[in-house]
């Protein structure tokens, strides 16, 4: 559980753009983004899981409004491993589970302040332009609505928010200790045989 991938899904029609951000939770960076506005729903569907399978089965979260839908289905039927949500039934009866992330007001709220305490922890080490520009021009309309400026795309700040949300849903990743090479390497090998380098 050392990676979350999250993902804002659209038609592929050259309008808005599918994007997919790796977020590695235990460097606290953004590793990978794939993000194109050609690729139809179920293409990126089977992208998602080579990019899960890649990174050690990571977890997917989805969005899943319009062509997140088919999405979410296709990755269920799949068995990737994907983000599952309760939502509370009536009174009296069993809560459902809801594979993806559902958009609604309070829950882009919850996604966009959870992204902006990450941008504030990272102190400037964000190395991605394209984030970077989206976030600039992302606003909270009159209205109240959080959205891209008129003539804007909001999709990669969709993207890295879910990757976020899928980090806060996994426990804790287990550290990995990373192996010694080179000279340290040499140098620890010399001083168990009795010879240093």
């Amino acid at each position: 559980n050392r990676y979350a991938i999250g993902s804002d899904i659209s038609e592929g029609l050259q309008q808005d753009y599918s994007t997919a951000y790796v977020y590695d939770r235990v460097l606290h960076e953004f590793v990978a983004r794939m993000r194109s506005n050609r690729i139809d729903s179920m293409s990126w569907a089977k992208m998602l899981i080579d990019l899960s399978d890649y990174y050690g089965r990571a977890l997917i979260v989805p969005e899943r409004n319009g062509a997140g839908i088919s999405v979410c289905k296709y990755l269920a039927d799949h068995k990737a491993n994907v983000y599952v949500n309760m939502q509370p039934a009536k009174v009296g009866g069993a809560a459902t589970r809801v594979i993806g992330w559902t958009e609604t007001q309070q829950s882009k709220y919850d996604l966009c302040g959870d992204l902006k305490e990450y941008f504030r922890s990272t102190k400037g080490r964000i190395y991605d332009r394209v984030l970077l520009g989206e976030c600039a021009v992302f606003i909270k309309t009159e209205s109240g609505s959080l959205e891209a400026d008129e003539g804007f795309h909001d999709d990669c700040v969709i993207g890295a928010g879910l990757a976020i949300q899928g980090h806060y849903w996994l426990p804790a990743p287990e550290k990995e200790k990373t192996p010694v090479t080179g000279w340290l390497a040499q140098h620890q090998k010399g001083a168990q045989t009795g010879w240093t380098v």
